[in-house]
């Protein structure tokens, strides 16, 4: 946790699902993993669906009861860019990885009807 609460800190963001984290692996620990859970959810749960944002751009959601949706609201809503992205559709997956420098995307419909859809992918097209 103390390493969640650094990264918070120094900009990153932070997404907690489900429940937020009250208990250490060790022994005796878990009053430091309330403390560092309230420095970034000062209300603790009902800081829920929020993005809380620090003064050095750090943001940080608590979503009880994730779903597709809500998660793509967050992080389209924490102003990210992202790599890909196209209209919400749980049959898409996709893998982009990097070789020699050349971007390679590998797209499929895990759904049984076909998918016409927009997709947009960051950068340039060098192509």
């Amino acid at each position: 946790m103390k390493k969640v609460t650094d990264f918070y800190n120094s900009g990153g963001m932070v997404v907690f699902t489900t429940r937020l984290p009250h208990k250490s692996c060790e022994t005796g620990k878990d009053s430091e993993i309330d403390s560092l859970v309230q420095t970034i959810f000062p209300l603790m749960e009902d800081n829920a669906w929020e993005i809380i944002e620090n003064e050095k751009g750090g943001k940080a959601c608590f979503l009880p009861d994730p779903d597709a949706v809500g998660i793509s609201e967050i992080m389209y809503g924490s102003g990210l860019e992202f790599d890909v992205s196209y209209p919400l559709n749980p049959d898409i997956q996709y893998i982009h990885k990097v070789v020699d420098s050349r971007n390679i995307y590998f797209f499929t419909n895990l759904g049984k009807s076909s998918i016409q859809t927009e997709v947009t992918l960051r950068g340039k097209n060098s192509g």
